[in-house]
């Protein structure tokens, strides 16, 4: 018996269906565009092994993070001092 970790598998099972045939069965798979989402697969997998994934996702969430920042000081304009009671304008 042979033991696999999680992405070995995953890579025999992405080659083996570039081919058209399921990887547990052996049947050849009639879906259109099935080929296609093996080879996306394996991109995505080359991707996240060489770390551009993670650096994407960190751009992603830093920009995200500063327009949520800009947008709720946008909602802030600003503040009212009136017989010593502090007033929030929004």
């Amino acid at each position: 018996m042979v033991e696999l970790s999680p992405t070995e598998m995953d890579r025999r099972v992405t080659e083996f269906q570039k081919s058209g045939k399921d990887y547990f069965s052996g049947d050849t798979v009639n879906m259109f565009g099935f080929n296609g989402l093996n080879y996306i697969q394996s991109t995505v997998n080359d991707l996240k092994e060489s770390g551009f994934w993670d650096a994407a996702w960190g751009v992603g969430l830093t920009v995200a993070a500063v327009r949520n920042a800009q947008t709720a000081g946008k909602k802030l304009v600003g503040l009212i001092v009136k017989n010593e009671i502090l007033m929030l304008i929004l």
